[in-house]
């Protein structure tokens, strides 16, 4: 349900946002019939829009027009993230099928834009979610608090460290970081906690707190002290979670 409950969550957020834009968004042409789960944009002209079945949509201007890029092979993209014009990331978890088409998760690398893609392949490991810093260090969560961390730009990777009673082994749906050594991941189970994991050392090492009773699925940054996390469920509705202190409280 997770893959099918995330864009929801975006909708409800979004149309929360419509009430109190002005003036109101801009409707725009529909350019595939696949759902979207997610986007960046590295300016207000260009950005990045992923979703299911391999798909990557491109657009210099906007929103106005968009040009369809793929990659391969054709699972769900459900997190992209650029650093500029040419360089990014994209992943695809992909469910277990059978022994010879197991679980596991595809990371996307892109160095012209997104005209082409090359892939790693993570066996057995389920991320959602994915923040890099810089061109080299970044960082992914995923099922069971899985935590990996790399500093060669996703060529190597290593398991976060987590502090003592800090693995409470609940999924990892998104991680972002508000400079190099301030970094947070959300996520939790349902029906029993949301999770914010928290690193201040620049991944060295997390901590985790468990707040309400519903996942947090994204994170945004307003300030280094006052961002938002956003989730919920299908049977209690959305849910928002606001820090003015950098989560103290």
């Amino acid at each position: 349900m997770r893959l099918y409950l995330k864009p929801l969550i975006y909708i409800l957020i979004s149309v929360c946002g419509l009430q109190a834009q002005t003036p109101p968004w801009e409707l725009l042409s529909q350019p595939t019939n696949k759902t979207l789960r997610k986007m960046d944009f590295i300016n207000p002209q260009t950005g990045w829009a992923v979703g299911d079945t391999g798909l990557v949509m491109r657009t210099d201007d906007g929103g106005a027009n968009w040009t369809l890029q793929s990659v391969a092979p054709k699972d769900n993209l459900i997190d992209v993230e650029f650093l500029n014009a040419n360089r990014g990331w994209a992943i695809a978890p992909h469910r277990y099928v059978s022994e010879q088409d197991p679980a596991g998760t595809w990371l996307f690398q892109t160095i012209n834009g997104g005209a082409s893609w090359d892939s790693t392949w993570f066996r057995d490991e389920l991320f959602w979610g994915m923040s890099f810093i810089d061109a080299n260090n970044g960082w992914m969560g995923g099922e069971q608090g899985a935590l990996l961390g790399t500093t060669d730009g996703g060529q190597t990777w290593l398991e976060g460290v987590y502090e003592p009673g800090a693995t409470t082994g609940f999924a990892m749906e998104h991680v972002s970081f508000v400079n190099p050594q301030i970094g947070y991941g959300v996520g939790g189970r349902f029906d029993l906690t949301s999770t914010i994991w928290t690193t201040v050392n620049g991944g060295d090492t997390w901590s985790a707190t468990n707040y309400g009773l519903e996942p947090m699925y994204d994170i945004i940054f307003l300030s280094h002290q006052h961002f938002i996390t956003a989730g919920g469920d299908f049977d209690f509705g959305a849910a928002v979670l606001t820090t003015l202190d950098g989560g103290a409280t």
